[in-house]
């Protein structure tokens, strides 16, 4: 006989794309246990439950009241019975600071937003210790939910100790750097991810190099390894003087950003003509991110489209690294990592009774 599905109490802030489609898979997947109880985005709280009808368009009507802040959602879910779990698909700092708060007061943590992860050191302390108490799943947050997170947290409970991480990590910069190695105009490419919803909400986070850095960062904390931001070496493809510039004016400005690109192109080190944006760490703590050039027989001049591959040397992949290759970009596949995150909290639950 099967035990019956554990009751979640959600709340997922940030009904952006990744948001939504998450939603929709909720709806039409969700066991009857799982209710949701809150949906929040920048300005707005919907409180629940609500009619899993509604559920993949929360604020089709009326039925919301502005919010006032991170508290609400919090108490909102504490209120109900159920286990709580907050599903952070935004991209915002304020929810990231959250995180550690949530934990620490019961509330599991399904998230796709790297910057509570990618925290300074001694904010990081303070969420590793609060994820002792209450489950997080992080496995949005690198790879679009490639197993590279599990692999490590393995490798670790082994005692085998990471060597090397290096690998291409961003689904756009991936696609980019492709059509870059062909000869198309970085504008141009960069405009048809940003169509198909493969770059951040603002694509500078992605040619900044900084998505890729915080990547690197979880990747190094999971392992066990010792690294914040601020030790990066991070290779921008953004020039300087659109950086401050506002989203509607950094898009109106395509030849400024081609012409910087193709001179990133031109100092990228390496001789090979495959173009690829690289993360690298050294187990000394040397770490990097950045256009290479990569020659023919390099694993990672292989990838197209917004593959990602990351490669893990320890003392038993000293000779071949262990390699996990995917997809790194797309809403649904990210919308999957944090649906298969809440399942593993409903089984854990579950096996726990």
């Amino acid at each position: 006989m099967s035990r019956p599905e554990s009751s979640l109490s959600i709340a997922l802030v940030g009904p952006g794309r990744v948001g939504r489609s998450l939603l929709e898979r909720l709806q039409a997947h969700a066991p009857e246990t799982w209710q949701l109880m809150a949906v929040a985005d920048s300005t707005r709280l919907r409180r629940g439950p609500i009619e899993r009808s509604e559920w993949a368009q929360p604020f089709a009507d009326e039925a919301f009241q502005p919010r006032a802040s991170d508290r609400d959602w919090q108490d909102e879910l504490l209120r109900r019975d159920g286990i709580p779990v907050l599903i952070d698909a935004s991209a915002s700092a304020e929810v990231a600071d959250a995180h550690a708060d949530c934990l620490a007061r019961g509330i599991h943590v399904v998230t796709a937003n790297k910057l509570a992860m990618a925290c300074p050191s001694s904010d990081w302390e303070r969420l590793r210790a609060a994820s002792e108490r209450s489950m997080y799943g992080i496995s949005a947050t690198v790879g679009a939910g490639l197993p590279v997170l599990d692999s490590l947290r393995e490798l670790r409970r082994a005692g085998e100790p990471v060597r090397r991480i290096r690998g291409v990590l961003s689904g756009s910069l991936s696609a980019l750097s492709e059509g870059l190695s062909v000869g198309r105009r970085a504008s141009e490419v960069l405009e048809t991810l940003r169509r198909d919803g493969l770059t951040e909400p603002d694509p500078r986070t992605d040619l900044g190099g900084l998505d890729v850095a915080r990547k690197l960062v979880i990747l190094a904390r999971e392992a066990g390894l010792d690294l914040s931001l601020d030790a990066l070496v991070v290779d921008s493809l953004v020039p300087e003087e659109l950086a401050a510039l506002s989203l509607d004016s950094f898009l109106r400005s395509g030849a400024v950003l081609d012409r910087h690109v193709a001179q990133c192109v031109d100092r990228a080190p390496g001789s090979g003509r495959h173009l690829a944006y690289v993360a690298e760490l050294e187990v000394d703590g040397r770490a990097c991110v950045g256009l290479r050039r990569l020659d023919d027989g390099d694993s990672l001049a292989q990838l197209s489209g917004q593959g990602n591959r990351i490669e893990v040397t320890t003392e038993c992949y000293a000779a071949a690294p262990l390699s996990i290759e995917g997809p790194g970009a797309g809403l649904e596949v990210t919308a999957l990592a944090l649906w298969r995150d809440l399942v593993r909290i409903s089984e854990s639950v579950r096996r726990c009774r």
